[in-house]
C-alpha cells in the first residue's frame, strides 16, 4: 500500500507476494519548484527532476532460517542506498508491531551473517597459511560475526574510519541506514496510539514516520481541491509522498545541486561532503578526467538577481576548484578541458 502510494503504480504488494520472484520496482520524481525557477531563468527547453527508485521486497520472517530468504533478501537489496521499513498498524496491536520491527531488522542481520561466516573461514585459512597482514581484517570481521550472531546490525559508526574500505565490496545490508514507516489506519491518522513503537525506533536510533496508507491513497484519486479539504480535516500537513523524499534525503545525508543551460535544467542529488570534481563525475566522466574549474552561485541569489550575467556582474558567481564542497541549493557550471 506504502509502495504504491509513494510510486503512484497500483502493484501487488510483498506483503500478499511471499516468496515471489521478482520485486516491484518504482521511481519516484523529486519534484523541485526551485528546478522550475531555474528553468525559467535560462529559458531550457527541457527540465530533469532528480529520481528515487524505490524497491519493494518481502523481508523474510525472523524463524525463516531453514529457507535461503536471507541471501535472497541480500540478491534484490544488494545495490540499495538504505532501507525503509513499513510496518502495518492496522490491525495490529502496539506491541506485534515492535515485535515484526524487530524480526525486520533481525531479518537484515541474517542475510549479513552468512557472508561474514564465509569471509572469517577464508581468513582464518589465509592466517594459517602464514600471511598474517590479514590479521586486522580477521579482528574486524570476527567482531562483526560476534555481533550479528547476538542479533544486532552492524553499523558503520561501528568500524573505525581506516577499516572501513576492508568492508566495500561486500554489500552489507546492516551498514545502511534505515527509515521506520509506520501504516496507521483512519481512525490514527497521528499514530497516537503507537507510542511503544515510536519508542523502540527511538531506543535503536532509527528515524520514524507516519504514514495513513489507505486514507492518502485514496485522496490521491480526487480533484486537488477537494482533497487539500479532505488532508486539512484528517490533518495532514504535507502528503506522505513529500515527506518520505524529505526524510530519505535526510537518512542518505543527500544534498542536491543544479546544472542548467539552454537545452537543460537538471537537479543532481549527491552525498554531502561531495567535491566539486566528484560532482562533475556525476555529470559527465569526461568532466571530471579534464576538471578546470566550477562557476557556482547559490540560487537564491540567482534568482534574487534574475539571470546568470546579472548575478556575474554583482559578483555572485564564484571560481571553485576541484576540492570545493558542493552545498545544497548550488548552481554549477562546469569548466573543463576535452
Amino acid at each position: 500500500m506504502v509502495f504504491n502510494l509513494l510510486t503512484g503504480l497500483r502493484r501487488e504488494l510483498s506483503s500478499s507476494a511471499m516468496g515471489r520472484a521478482e520485486a516491484n520496482v518504482g521511481v519516484v520524481k523529486v519534484m523541485d519548484e526551485r528546478l522550475d525557477r531555474l528553468a525559467e531563468v535560462f529559458a531550457s527547453r527541457k527540465r530533469v527532476h532528480a529520481e528515487l527508485v524505490l524497491v519493494d521486497v518481502a523481508l523474510p520472517r525472523a524463524d525463516d532460517r531453514a529457507t535461503d530468504a536471507g541471501e535472497e533478501l541480500a540478491r534484490v537489496a544488494s545495490d540499495v542506498d538504505g532501507f525503509a521499513i513499513v510496518l502495518d498498524a492496522f490491525s495490529a496491536t502496539p506491541e506485534q508491531v515492535v515485535e515484526e520491527l524487530d524480526d525486520a531488522l533481525l531479518a537484515i542481520v541474517l542475510s549479513d551473517l552468512g557472508k561474514v561466516e564465509r569471509r572469517v573461514e577464508r581468513l582464518q585459512k589465509e592466517i594459517q597459511r602464514g600471511q598474517k597482514d590479514h590479521e586486522r581484517e580477521m579482528r574486524l570481521f570476527a567482531r562483526m560475526k560476534e555481533q550479528l550472531e547476538g542479533g544486532r546490525r552492524f553499523r558503520v559508526q561501528d568500524i573505525a574510519p581506516q577499516d572501513q574500505h576492508l568492508v566495500r565490496g561486500f554489500q552489507f545490508l546492516s551498514l545502511q541506514p534505515v527509515l521506520v514507516l509506520l501504516n496507521v489506519g483512519d481512525d490514527d491518522v497521528a499514530g497516537l496510539r503507537q507510542e511503544p513503537v515510536r519508542a523502540r525506533a527511538a531506543d535503536l536510533g532509527l528515524p520514524l514516520d507516519v504514514v495513513a496508507g489507505r486514507v492518502e491513497l485514496e485522496l490521491t484519486e480526487l480533484p486537488d481541491d477537494d482533497r487539500e479539504v479532505f488532508q486539512a480535516e484528517y490533518g495532514i500537513a504535507e502528503p506522505a509522498r513529500t515527506r518520505c523524499i524529505h526524510a530519505a534525503y535526510s537518512m542518505l545525508h543527500l544534498v542536491t545541486f543544479f546544472t542548467a543551460a539552454e537545452n537543460e535544467a537538471r537537479a543532481w542529488p549527491v552525498e554531502a561532503g561531495t567535491t566539486a570534481v566528484e560532482a562533475a563525475g556525476k555529470v559527465h566522466t569526461d568532466m571530471a578526467k579534464g576538471f578546470i574549474c566550477a562557476e557556482t552561485v547559490a540560487l537564491d541569489r540567482l534568482f534574487e538577481a534574475g539571470s546568470f550575467a546579472h548575478s556575474r556582474s554583482r559578483g555572485d558567481v564564484r571560481l571553485e576548484g576541484r576540492d570545493y564542497v558542493i552545498r545544497e541549493g548550488d548552481m554549477v557550471t562546469f569548466r573543463f578541458s576535452h
